[in-house]
């Protein structure tokens, strides 16, 4: 099965470089194989430094989704595999509900790559299922630069290379490390990506109308892994159906219920005498998803790295330090950008989605991988950044 579905994946990449020019095709071609020796580095030093078995974390999902794979394939039904949790506290959060079925049906895929058939040996399918995940969020990637340029072909003069930005999205920490562990958020990224490239596509080429099925279903399956993702979806809908205008007022309506609704609702619970919180929008927290992590403090650890091993260490270290690439440029792709309407759409949803979390989350919560949820307006901020720059100073 692994092996079928890995084939499959490497001829669709195949086609994916056709659309590349040579020298784009040999760049991407190299950021693609490095990619995949990063991976594999990371898992043997999570294996063999920090001492996990097969480099699988026990303390994580990625340890739950390892056991209830192992379990599907023994036949366990799938409303007893909350009980496999490594956390006793996790056990209500793990039971199978609409809200984490996309773990279940990733759990269901990761057993289908493992064990049917073991290759040798489970390291080997191990392996193959990372680097299926890497050429699947590959091909999303190159689909999304190849939209991306028409938005900048149609409001600069000169536009960064596909290979800059291809490099920039695939070596964003929680992408490439995402995808050398058994976490959905590989599978879900790779929905949102193609959800956002036949988005671009239909913005780029508003007659087309098939894109908006290929929307429509990449939506729902976003939705399916990562429900908050609706935060995302909304605004994407409206601005196809309502336009441009409308998605702003929408997305500030949105905003102003998230931010006021919950101090509304809380103080009602005051009022009533219920000690339960229901959260609110906290500007601090906001930030400091947008900053987290902190290099300076990951540069300290991180010199411990073999004295103290831990696989957080090293991922934690490359997106503080990714953060700060990031974060420049989409401020300058802010504050230069040329369609200003587009601007208030993506930085209102940009904002939503980190007010949703900063309800949900308190900082001591906080990981990484939320960083996922506002990382297609940071992506196209990020490219309009990159548009101005290539305008101003010698850019690739």
């Amino acid at each position: 099965m692994v092996i079928v579905i890995l084939a499959l994946l490497i001829y669709i990449l195949k086609c994916k470089f056709e659309k590349l020019s040579p020298k784009g095709r040999n760049n991407i071609l190299i950021c693609f194989l490095f990619g995949i020796f990063i991976i594999c580095i990371f898992n043997l030093y999570v294996e063999y430094c920090v001492g996990w078995k097969y480099g699988v974390p026990f303390d994580d999902d990625s340890s739950w989704i390892f056991k209830a794979a192992e379990s599907m394939k023994k036949g366990s039904k799938w409303s007893e595999l909350y009980l496999l949790v490594s956390r006793s506290w996790d056990l209500t959060n793990r039971v199978l509900s609409p809200a984490n079925i996309g773990q279940y049906i990733y759990a269901k895929f990761v057993s289908l790559c493992l064990y049917y058939p073991v290759i040798i040996d489970l390291h080997v399918n191990i392996y193959i299922l990372y680097l299926i995940q890497f050429t699947l969020i590959t091909i999303a990637i190159i689909d999304m630069i190849l939209e991306l340029e028409g938005i900048g072909k149609a409001y600069y003069k000169k536009i960064p290379s596909k290979s800059i930005v291809f490099f920039l999205i695939l070596f964003y920490p929680m992408i490439i490390f995402n995808a050398g562990k058994m976490l959905r958020e590989t599978i879900y990224t790779y929905f949102m990506f193609e959800m956002f490239a036949c988005f671009l596509h239909y913005l780029n080429n508003a007659e087309v109308k098939e894109k908006m099925k290929k929307i429509i279903i990449y939506a729902l399956l976003m939705l399916l892994f990562r429900p908050n993702s609706v935060m995302i979806v909304i605004p994407l809908f409206i601005w196809m159906f309502l336009g441009d205008e409308m998605a702003v007022i929408i997305n500030l309506i949105i905003m102003g219920i998230v931010t006021l609704g919950t101090l509304i609702v809380n103080w009602i619970m005051q009022m009533v005498g219920w000690s339960y919180s229901f959260g609110n929008v906290s500007i601090y927290e906001t930030i400091h998803l947008v900053l987290f992590p902190n290099i300076f403090n990951q540069i300290k650890d991180f010199m411990y790295i073999f004295s103290e091993p831990s696989w957080q260490t090293v991922v934690y270290f490359f997106q503080s330090f990714w953060n700060i690439i990031f974060i420049v440029i989409m401020v300058v792709g802010m504050v230069f950008a040329k369609n200003k309407k587009y601007t208030l759409v993506f930085l209102t949803m940009l904002l939503n989605a980190l007010f949703i979390y900063s309800i949900a989350y308190g900082i001591e919560n906080f990981t990484p991988r939320y960083k996922l949820i506002y990382i297609i307006p940071q992506i196209y901020f990020v490219y309009t950044g990159l548009c101005f720059m290539k305008s101003k100073f010698k850019l690739r």
